[in-house]
């Protein structure tokens, strides 16, 4: 077999064995698997949400990148059990032209993670919802591990809840990472993103 240099070869992958008799159900992540695609659909596990998410989160040994534009209170739950030492950068919207100030709701957020994780390097931003040049670039969700990065289909509420479906699949294609790598460090460093302090 000739490898593909243009494809990327996960280090996150996770194993899919069938542990209900269904060929591509793993209970243990609560969701159907097939290779590098994992879906969820809440009429199929009676269990809860899907694990998977925060599965891979818990397998980073150097860092973690959440871009996603809908994070909720309780969603901290989620890195529960991220590794010591970890940097975890989490990228959002906010809008502090709103009737609620949202940067407090991501003050609050932002200590919930450190109550779980204490030994996190964390690091929150959000883009201004008023800033519309920034706020229409930011819809997709992905998460990077480690030098992996993931499409993720439904926000991180959809991963501690159990909603109807959602799905997640790593992206294999090396310029595709790198062109969503350098995206992200884009917005992240962009004069309409603000860091969230407390």
């Amino acid at each position: 077999m000739i490898s593909n240099p243009s494809v990327h070869t996960p280090a996150s992958t996770l194993p899919v064995p069938s542990r209900t008799g269904i060929p591509g159900v793993t209970e243990s992540y609560s969701c159907h698997a097939s290779g590098t695609y994992w879906y969820y659909d809440a009429n199929d596990f009676s269990s809860g949400p899907p694990q998977i998410y925060p599965t891979l989160i818990n397998k980073a040994s150097r860092v973690v990148k959440v871009w996603d534009p809908y994070v909720h209170r309780k969603d901290e739950i989620l890195f529960r059990n991220i590794r010591s030492g970890i940097s975890l950068r989490v990228l959002t919207l906010g809008g502090v032209t709103g009737p609620v100030p949202e940067p407090l709701n991501l003050v609050d957020f932002k200590r919930d993670i450190i109550k779980y994780s204490p030994s996190v390097d964390l690091e929150l931003r959000f883009i201004d919802k008023g800033s519309t040049e920034e706020y229409e670039w930011f819809h997709d969700r992905y998460l990077f591990i480690d030098d992996d990065a993931y499409f993720v289909g439904h926000s991180m509420g959809g991963h501690t809840n159990r909603i109807l479906s959602t799905a997640l699949t790593i992206i294999q294609d090396i310029t595709a990472v790198a062109l969503l790598k350098n995206r992200f460090n884009a917005v992240w460093n962009n004069h309409n993103t603000v860091k969230v302090k407390g």
